[in-house]
């Protein structure tokens, strides 16, 4: 069914992404689907690619992604672990021959999206063109050749986008960024669109939480150095197991990393009894009953979409404030953010509080966690791209 603000024409949004990982969604994935529900088509054109850190969670042959969504994969080399795609000609084909209605480009800063910028031009594309872009300040480089690689972005920005495309942010934060790598400038072209979840599997799943405490705390996400879950054994002696028990998933499905055999040696040598650690969840439906299991969502490093997903199971987060502008995260009482490791142990002991009083309110939670699904926010990009005012 069309959506009611379209015209009769079908419409085509091509997405290009620096990489692809099978098994793992992400937000675009997610709005394709959505979007697909009105009539609007999205390809996604990609290297069929991506680094070590984030393959290792996902079970081999694991092509379930592939088949589900309309592919265009590039030949590419890798320079520095950086895919560069080598089919021009091709791709430029491609596009005269599909006439996208929107080609909306994934991340300023990567080798992809110069190559497509070539396409686009070759191809006398007439269409709109959109950026997303989620830098994150946590995960700035520094060394020589970071300052290269910046360097070449900041000059390809200049030329090719400057004053020219709109480009959206997931928050404050990514708008931040760009405006100290490119100039104050580009927050003209800025809009903020949340992330968000799919209300279609994250909801909340009534009687699936215990009564009484133990507060279940929980993690989901892939266990690496940035999502600091070595902050939790520091808070440890704070609690008893009588109050509180730890659920960690998100080990390697293949091979432990060695940060993550330091997290369970720890667990053995200390004997600690209420921290447990569980396999990487890539599933939907499994991952939406973990939430529906715990009473509360604990992130302690760095942050993805996961944090929404918990809010929809109505299952309150505790979230470290590793930059400015994550408040749109915690509103209403959805969560609470902490900056240090004594704002953390208090936030859990008010937890415990309601826990033990039966009144932490999942079904509010989850109400009030509608503004941020697909659903909703596919809206803010049909008016970016143009199909709706």
């Amino acid at each position: 069914m069309k959506y009611n603000g379209f015209s009769n024409k079908n419409l085509l949004v091509l997405k290009v992404w620096p990489f692809w990982i099978d098994g793992i969604k992400y937000h675009d994935q997610y709005l394709s689907e959505f979007m697909d529900e009105d009539g609007v088509s999205t390809v996604f054109a990609c290297p069929y690619q991506a680094e070590k850190s984030y393959t290792s969670f996902i079970k081999e042959g694991d092509t379930r992604l592939k088949s589900k969504y309309n592919m265009y994969f590039f030949k590419f080399m890798l320079f520095f672990n950086k895919p560069i795609p080598l089919n021009l000609i091709d791709f430029t084909k491609f596009i005269k021959l599909n006439k996208p209605d929107v080609i909306h480009i994934f991340g300023i800063s990567n080798f992809t999206t110069v190559f497509t910028f070539f396409a686009i031009v070759f191809s006398s594309f007439q269409g709109r063109i959109v950026f997303s872009d989620h830098s994150d300040p946590t995960e700035r480089k520094t060394g020589l050749l970071a300052r290269c690689y910046y360097y070449f972005f900041y000059i390809f920005y200049a030329v090719f986008v400057r004053n020219r495309y709109t480009i959206i942010v997931p928050d404050l934060a990514s708008r931040n960024e760009l405006i100290k790598r490119y100039g104050l400038k580009i927050s003209e072209l800025i809009v903020i669109i949340s992330l968000g979840y799919d209300d279609r599997v994250f909801k909340l799943n009534g009687g699936s939480k215990s009564k009484g405490l133990p507060l279940n705390v929980g993690f989901a996400g892939k266990i690496l150095p940035p999502k600091k879950i070595e902050t939790i054994f520091k808070i440890l002696d704070s609690f008893n197991a009588t109050e509180i028990q730890f659920t960690i998933a998100g080990l390697n499905l293949d091979e432990l990393s060695d940060y993550q055999k330091r997290l369970i040696n720890y667990v053995n040598k200390n004997e600690v009894s209420n921290v447990k650690f569980i396999p990487f969840i890539s599933n939907n439906n499994d991952l939406a009953n973990f939430y529906s299991t715990i009473d509360v969502a604990l992130f302690p490093g760095s942050i993805s979409i996961t944090t929404f997903e918990a809010n929809g199971c109505g299952c309150p987060i505790i979230l470290y404030k590793s930059y400015e502008g994550l408040e749109h995260r915690v509103s209403k009482i959805r969560g609470r953010l902490f900056c240090d490791e004594f704002e953390l142990i208090d936030t859990l002991k008010f937890y415990i509080g309601l826990k033990r009083n039966s009144v932490i309110m999942h079904s509010d939670i989850e109400l009030e966690s509608k503004k941020f699904s697909w659903r909703v926010l596919k809206n803010d990009y049909y008016r970016v791209y143009g199909f709706i005012k």
